[in-house]
């Protein structure tokens, strides 16, 4: 199974979340974020536009922008409740509304 890829609009800042639970011990929570990095790059980029907020097992954070008809990759390295580091990586397509 591969990893899901979640469709945004470019005009659109919004949240989007990142469940971790699959990646964790049991017991396990997630206690902080230590960066969100965004490939490719592109003329209009897609932009981390705040703190991202870790809560139990998932991470909320907020995008902004990019090109349409790009799939761009988001990965997140953070820290655990047991001081172990883990990245976590998502796609975002970038498509206009039909």
């Amino acid at each position: 199974m591969g990893i899901p890829t979640i469709e945004k609009v470019p005009g659109e800042s919004r949240l989007f979340w990142m469940q971790c639970a699959a990646r964790l011990a049991e017991d396990e929570t997630i206690s902080g974020v230590t960066s969100i990095t965004i490939t490719p790059v592109t003329l209009s980029p897609l932009t981390y536009t705040s703190g991202a907020i870790a809560s139990g097992t998932v991470i909320q954070f907020k995008l902004t922008g990019g090109l349409t008809g790009t799939r761009y990759t988001v990965v997140i390295e953070y820290t655990t409740s047991l001081s172990n580091t883990r990245i976590g990586t998502g796609f975002i397509q970038v498509e206009t509304e039909d």
